[in-house]
């Protein structure tokens, strides 16, 4: 009942924490940053609300233990709550009014099977299905799986970072941030192995973070590019393979 209205929950770094029960529906943040123990969550992870637009970003960073099971509800999770986020705003035809925002991060290399268009390498280049034009455009889910064996300076704190081009006549582009290790309030985090890092955002999201109010901010070409990069805090390029 009291846990109902929880808005964040701060686990990092708790040792002894072994399972995760379901998370109550109006969570914001959950941060378990470096729970060497954490082995399981709930399946599902969180109670979701059927008109569910509420901003939420998990962290599962350093949990290296967390098994396969785990690691596909919290996708699971995510997969879900972007269907809703999603159809929530193109019903309501909310997409460039409302501020949308998903994403969680968890030790691996793979990314989901859900994404359609996927590629190995930091760029892809995609035809986009013809409904995906600008008329039809409330958001978008992006991941990215990032190696950091070879990547040892991380006090600055980093974000993962896509880049995207949609090519016409006007060639317009945006950019999004997806996960990274530097937020408001919280000091960097060092992150040693294989991370998959995903996002879904609106369009509003998107247009605040370009200080834009273009309302054609991709264009109505159905040929797109996607770059992803890993990018310190003082906006130096961080040597990791995405």
């Amino acid at each position: 009942g009291q846990l109902y209205h929880l808005k964040c929950l701060d686990l990092k770094d708790c040792k002894k924490l072994i399972s995760l029960p379901v998370l109550p529906p109006n969570l914001k943040c959950l941060d378990a940053h470096g729970c060497d123990s954490l082995t399981t969550v709930a399946n599902p992870l969180a109670f979701l609300n059927v008109t569910d637009h509420i901003h939420s970003t998990i962290i599962f960073s350093q949990c290296n233990n967390l098994d396969e099971v785990s690691k596909s509800c919290i996708i699971s999770y995510i997969q879900k709550k972007s269907q809703l986020m999603s159809t929530a705003l193109n019903r309501y035809n909310l997409g460039s009014v409302m501020e949308s925002y998903t994403g969680a991060c968890f030790p691996g290399c793979e990314v989901p099977k859900w994404f359609r268009y996927q590629d190995y390498g930091s760029k892809i280049e995609k035809v986009l299905a013809k409904h995906r034009s600008e008329n039809r455009f409330i958001g978008i889910a992006l991941c990215a799986a990032v190696s950091f064996q070879d990547y040892q300076d991380q006090i600055k704190g980093f974000i993962v970072k896509c880049t995207c081009e949609f090519k016409n006549e006007s060639f317009r582009s945006f950019s999004c941030t997806i996960g990274g290790s530097k937020r408001p309030g919280i000091e960097p985090r060092k992150i040693e192995s294989d991370h998959v890092f995903v996002c879904y955002t609106s369009l509003l999201q998107i247009k605040k973070q370009n200080g834009t109010e273009d309302k054609k901010v991709c264009s109505s070409s159905t040929t797109a590019s996607f770059k992803f990069q890993v990018i310190d805090c003082e906006g130096e390029l961080v040597k990791c393979e995405v």
